[in-house]
């Protein structure tokens, strides 16, 4: 995911404020140097397990929404889902995005092409060269 830093806070993790495609949010940041302020590649992780979700009609768009209205450090998450393995990661389409989500209970509920939308404590971004 492409993603273009905005911001950025060193307590306790260092914490970045970003904007990308796919909305704005903020994230821990898992590089092995300092961020700074510029456009980054990294590999979005939703770190905890997802254990309620909503199933939203098809073809509502996929993004990431960090605004304060989902309450403290709340990220509110909306994709597609692409694949489902035989334990519970799912693998989730947020825009032109993939990214791998560990659900709870229900999680054999969840089909390829259903849309959910939920939300997650934070973010992790990892870095990596093109």
């Amino acid at each position: 995911m492409r993603i273009d830093v905005d911001g950025i806070v060193h307590s306790p993790a260092t914490t970045v404020q970003f904007t990308c495609a796919a909305g704005r949010a903020s994230g821990v940041w898992r590089g092995d140097r300092e961020p700074g302020p510029g456009a980054y590649d990294v590999e979005l992780e939703i770190a905890d397990v997802v254990g309620t979700w909503t199933v939203l009609p098809d073809g509502s768009p996929g993004g990431i929404d960090g605004r304060p209205a989902h309450g403290d450090h709340a990220v509110s998450v909306t994709g597609t889902v692409e694949g489902k393995d035989d334990d519970s990661v799912i693998t989730l389409r947020i825009r032109a995005d993939l990214v791998l989500v560990e659900l709870g209970a229900r999680w054999e509920d969840v089909r390829p092409g259903l849309v959910i939308s939920f939300l997650t404590p934070h973010l992790e971004l990892f870095p990596y060269q093109v």
